[in-house]
């Protein structure tokens, strides 16, 4: 994937984040939704910054590695899609998480954009904003991703058991099989001036080896739901932005 391509996401992100604010003094930042205000914020930026191909609606593609045998489910469309068939260029997924349940949501975000990664070869990207609260607090799920690191599956799926758990509940689609491993790259971060105050972050998902972590109906093969978790960092950490969290199976050096 192109460095070129994430300093233009944060150009974008940047310009998104200027548009909330002005939404936000307008109508109330208690008002803006993920449809109504940062889907097309971040599009009108990925057209301002001179990015072709930005598809102006969500579109449902096929996903293999989430298509087991017996499920009728399938994924919800990409929210926020660069290129055409077949030369997509970028998928995005979008979340404005006003409770920190929903950033814990992200990590089905996550693992569609791994998908995407392999089955279709984009650049993949997680769009997240949430109040600075929930991005300084290590206790909120899946808050720990958000930096420079490589994880283990296996691993994020037992410690955001919960998590993941909830997001089950919310639909019929399942993963089939996932990759044994991710990577993640925080490419932007940037505050609106609001109150309180808000921050939009992107994230790169990547997917750097070709292992599959099998899953048996909605878990990890070999997971059992209810057993004691590691936890995520060492006690008393809290991993930087762009820094290798202690729960990667890689380190970043």
């Amino acid at each position: 994937m192109s460095d070129g391509l994430d300093l233009t996401i944060a150009v974008a992100i940047r310009r998104t984040v200027q548009a909330l604010e002005l939404e936000a003094a307008e109508h109330g930042l208690e008002k803006l939704t993920e449809v109504k205000h940062l889907k097309p914020a971040f599009r009108d930026a990925l057209l301002g910054v001179g990015l072709d191909g930005v598809q102006m609606s969500e579109k449902r593609l096929r996903f293999p590695s989430w298509e087991p045998r017996g499920v009728k489910g399938r994924l919800g469309g990409v929210d926020v899609i660069v290129g055409a068939e077949p030369d997509y260029r970028a998928f995005f997924e979008l979340k404005w998480a006003r409770g920190t349940h929903e950033l814990g949501w992200t990590l089905w975000d996550t693992y569609k954009l791994a998908a995407a990664r392999m089955h279709y070869g984009v650049s993949a990207y997680v769009v997240v904003g949430a109040p600075n609260s929930f991005w300084s607090d290590d206790a909120v799920p899946c808050v720990a991703l958000y930096c420079d690191s490589t994880w283990s599956s296996q691993q994020l799926f037992s410690h955001y058991e919960e998590a993941w758990g909830d997001l089950l509940t919310g639909g019929t689609a399942r993963p089939s099989r996932v990759p044994v491993s991710i990577t993640t790259r925080l490419v932007a971060s940037a505050r609106l001036e609001t109150s309180p105050r808000w921050e939009l972050r992107a994230l790169r998902i990547d997917v750097t080896d070709d292992g599959w972590l099998e899953f048996d109906g909605d878990w990890p093969v070999g997971h059992q739901p209810g057993r004691a978790r590691a936890p995520a960092v060492p006690a008393g950490q809290v991993p930087e932005r762009r820094a290798p969290s202690p729960l990667a199976r890689t380190m970043c050096s």
